[in-house]
């Protein structure tokens, strides 16, 4: 998923408070998101989900 500079990159993520933060890790390439293209911010993280994370900032 691409989006452009000023579009936030998941449509869940429009008028939420972390939105700046979520489209900044997505642009890192730590996060993917859902492939329905939501982020669902209010849920919680996933085991996997954070070893995925540490170990792309490790990489």
């Amino acid at each position: 998923m691409e989006r452009s500079e000023g579009t936030p990159a998941f449509h869940d993520v429009v008028h939420h408070w972390a939105r700046s933060i979520v489209d900044a890790v997505f642009r890192a390439g730590l996060m993917q998101g859902d492939p329905d293209g939501s982020f669902k911010p209010d849920r919680a993280l996933t085991r996997a989900e954070a070893a995925a994370i540490i170990h792309g900032l490790l990489d």
